[in-house]
């Protein structure tokens, strides 16, 4: 297909990904799980000005009756995900009870993760929906947790 070359819808061409946990005592445990990640691109997709040869309708890498590269209108923001957890394992149950908090998303951020991409219908009419936010990061959110060790 034309216009086709560029980055993939997936691409993320910077990551950082940090995985670490410490153990302050015998009864405390803290852990992350940080992502740091740059914006996915950004295509316009819509109908071929001359003609559609392969009956895909307005899924053609043209916007505006003008081609449009894969990924050339940009790029989505960068996201940053920050996860903490803690676990407590008191002595006096033997170590065999375990506390947990896990927070994701400590810092709230919902940035957008993706845009609607096609922007004509199959009449070259542009579509409402151009480059309107699809998904987003997932909301901060806790999650506690109990667990007894059953193992002998």
């Amino acid at each position: 297909m034309e216009n086709t070359n560029g980055p993939l819808a997936n691409d993320q061409t910077h990551q950082l990904r940090i995985l670490g946990t410490y153990q302050p005592t015998p009864e405390w445990r803290l852990s992350t799980v940080t992502r740091i990640a740059s914006g996915t691109p950004i295509s316009c997709i819509g109908q071929r000005p001359l003609g559609d040869p392969f009956s895909y309708g307005a899924a053609y890498f043209w916007c505006g009756g003008q081609p449009a590269p894969r990924g050339s209108y940009g790029r989505n923001p960068w996201t940053y995900t920050f996860n903490v957890s803690a676990a407590w394992q008191p002595a006096f149950f033997n170590h065999k009870v375990t506390f947990s908090a896990d927070v994701f998303n400590l810092l709230g951020k919902q940035r957008v993760t993706q845009v609607f991409e096609t922007c004509e219908n199959a009449s070259g009419v542009q579509s409402i929906n151009c480059f309107r936010p699809r998904s987003f990061q997932d909301p901060r959110y806790v999650r506690l947790g109990a667990r007894y060790d059953f193992s002998l």
